[in-house]
């Protein structure tokens, strides 16, 4: 009986031994394939959290000081790297020098522009038209992150994006960044006049104690291995875009605009919404202008109008235009559903030409004697009804051709 009790025991000890061998023999194949692949530049390793890091105060925040580079499909290698408070792009200047009109885009993955070049982003395909059209000295500021909803945004902006003295702000928001404000809404805290103040992300707070973040850091098998695993929950369990409730959005994920608008406007500047396109809310959108229901842009001007803030706050709404393409599926990215460069600068385009119309601080800055003598401002040959202060708001499928 004790032979067969020592037996047991070594074959124990030995299936432990080998199990142990088994794992380092896969940690050093992933690290030697790990290291052969950065022997060549044509296959680059990317993830979302390389870019982005829990924050305690916007839930979310870009990393600062990044510069990586990755691979897309039918793109080639994309360079990204974020200047020092976290903004994709070289360091901007503070405070905001004489004589430029400073706008900042928000928004979630496809303004900050994971699938496109630093030069085909939305900002940068903005301030070109701008510049373009105006002949002043514009700067558009990509204020975009990841994964983030309009909710995150505020509580960006809030802390620390508004020291940038932005005179306009654009708030980008699709049908997809509604998602990611469910989790932020739970930890969200209000100061004391009932505006949104902080929303601290628990991997912030327990960073330093993170046994498991720490072990996922050391053995590369085990990040590999817990990346596949959450990319699979997420594949299952995730809808690919956000459902709305019967009757469309509703104050709960849009409401947060009337908070932006007063941060704002206490920073002298003032506040567009767009309606940002999306993969997945071309096809509502197509349906909705069809059977004339509200489109997005239309339940983002119902709850402004409800909240009483319509005639301050110009909305945006894009999407009847990508809708209106050949092959609107061309404009986005096959990876990740983001805009591609020629989607951006349709983007682009459009939003210039309604900001030229519907800004009155911008017109206000072009007609002052700080702006170019030579601006030229064409007429619009835009789908969108030209808008004045004043003017209501116009359902998509109401729009002229």
């Amino acid at each position: 009986m004790i032979k067969t009790l020592l037996r047991s025991v070594l074959c124990f000890c030995a299936a432990i031994v080998l199990l142990a061998l088994l794992v380092c023999a896969v940690e050093v194949g992933c690290r030697a394939w790990q290291f052969t692949t950065s022997l060549h530049p044509n296959v680059v390793e990317f993830r979302t959290e390389d870019l982005i890091a829990p924050s305690s105060k916007s839930w979310t925040e870009v990393r600062p000081l990044i510069d990586l580079e990755h691979k897309v499909p039918h793109a080639g290698i994309i360079r990204i790297r974020t200047n020092e408070l976290g903004l994709r792009g070289p360091s901007i200047t503070v405070p905001k020098p004489d004589g430029v009109f400073r706008i900042l885009c928000l928004g979630g993955t496809g303004i900050f522009g994971t699938d496109v070049p630093e030069g085909d982003t939305l900002s940068t395909a903005l301030q070109r038209h701008l510049t373009q059209q105006s002949g002043a000295e514009i700067e558009v500021i990509n204020g975009g992150c990841p994964q983030t909803g309009p909710l995150a945004q505020v509580l960006r902006y809030r802390a620390g994006l508004q020291s940038l003295q932005a005179d306009l702000v654009v708030l980008c928001i699709s049908i997809e960044d509604l998602s990611h404000d469910t989790d932020v809404r739970r930890a969200l805290r209000l100061d004391r006049f009932r505006q949104p103040a902080y929303a601290a992300h628990p991997g912030a707070l327990t960073r330093n104690t993170n046994l498991a973040e720490e072990a996922r850091n050391d053995f590369l098998c085990l990040s590999w291995t817990m990346d596949w695993i959450t990319r699979t929950l997420v594949s299952r369990n995730q809808h690919p875009f956000f459902i709305p409730q019967e009757g469309g959005f509703g104050r709960r994920e849009l409401g947060v605009i009337a908070s932006l608008s007063k941060m704002v406007e206490a920073n002298r500047g003032m506040l567009v919404v767009s309606a940002a396109p999306s993969a997945w809310g071309l096809e509502q959108t197509r349906s909705a202008m069809m059977h004339q229901r509200p489109t997005f842009g239309d339940d983002i001007y119902r709850i402004l109008n409800e909240l009483q803030i319509s005639d301050q706050i110009p909305v945006h709404d894009v999407l009847p235009d990508f809708c209106g393409l050949p092959d609107p599926r061309s404009a986005f990215s096959p990876r990740a559903g983001c805009l591609t460069a020629s989607g951006n600068d349709l983007y682009a385009r459009s939003l210039a030409a309604y900001l030229m119309n519907r800004a009155p601080n911008l017109a206000q800055f072009l007609s002052s004697p700080r702006a170019s003598q030579d601006s030229v401002i064409p007429a619009s040959n835009q789908r969108l009804v030209p808008l004045n202060s004043q003017s209501p708001h116009v359902p998509a499928w109401q729009r002229s051709n």
